[in-house]
């Protein structure tokens, strides 16, 4: 069975937890592919198959199979019979749609944090372990984390979110879950340009992704002695290990800014105090 990778590191390990799910549920192999339509295929893909890869779970690279889900999308957008035909013949399923035996491919986000619940000390054990092994690669990391020994963590998401449902949520939502005297770092996928022109309270350090890859960012966020998500699946992850490790974390009590959300009950987590949403 395969399972189609979309969007960047935090949608994947959600997609990684409901893999594990589905191997040691049916006892089958699951293999993850990536596509140049669909989702990262830069350094951090290539670091998640190295990472996270085992005899039960195989990463790797199909633009074929990308290509191919492309056009059954194009073709399901000018004839909703014909697409449903073609998924049916082909064994396409959405993460909704209950599996059967004829199924080969499933389609989705994965939302959810039952997957990972099912199975959190397997998950926890191999973040953990490939973290660890990320920080002992990452030059930047140990300087950063040798630099403040303690130290809390903002996370600001930009990039699509501001014209996308999910909405950024503003600083001002931040301030009572902030220690005033721990330093502080700032992880974003914007600009430093960006980020000073929103923010008016004092940080250590804001760190891009011209910095740190996304694998690094994780290991910046679950050292937090406090770590501050956002509405990012990321966010959630930086959260989850955070506790994890017997740090403090915090999550929006709003995920989606259209809506009080569905998401939000999905992801919710255990052990994470939630703030106040306020989105710009």
């Amino acid at each position: 069975m395969k399972i189609q990778s979309a969007g960047r590191l935090g949608n994947t390990l959600f997609l990684w937890a409901f893999a594990l799910h589905i191997s040691k549920e049916n006892k089958i192999r699951i293999s993850i592919f990536t596509d140049k339509f669909h989702s990262d295929v830069g350094i951090e893909a290539n670091m998640t198959r190295t990472l996270l890869s085992e005899p039960g779970i195989r990463f790797y690279n199909s633009d074929f199979l990308g290509l191919l889900l492309t056009i059954i999308d194009w073709v399901s957008s000018r004839s909703v019979t014909l697409g449903r035909v073609l998924k049916k013949f082909l064994g396409i399923s959405d993460e909704w749609d209950p599996i059967a035996s004829r199924t080969h491919i499933i389609r989705g986000y994965f939302q959810n944090s039952d997957f990972m619940v099912k199975n959190k000390a397997l998950v926890t054990d191999k973040l953990l372990s490939a973290t660890y092994s990320v920080e002992q690669g990452s030059e930047k990391v140990r300087y950063l984390k040798t630099r403040y020994p303690q130290y809390q963590v903002i996370h600001i998401r930009l990039g699509d979110f501001a014209n996308s449902e999910f909405g950024v949520i503003s600083p001002e939502s931040y301030r009572s879950a902030m220690d005033p005297i721990i330093p502080t770092l700032i992880c974003t996928d914007g600009s430093r340009e960006e980020i000073i022109r929103m923010i008016d309270f004092s940080f250590e350090e804001i760190l891009t992704p011209a910095t740190l890859n996304a694998w690094e960012t994780l290991c910046i966020m679950q050292g937090a002695a406090r770590f501050i998500g956002v509405n990012s699946t990321l966010s959630w992850w930086g959260a989850f290990l955070a506790i994890s490790r017997g740090n403090l974390a915090f999550l929006p009590d709003q995920w989606i800014k259209s809506e009080s959300s569905r998401e939000s009950k999905l992801l919710d987590l255990q052990g994470c105090t939630k703030y106040e949403a306020h989105f710009i």
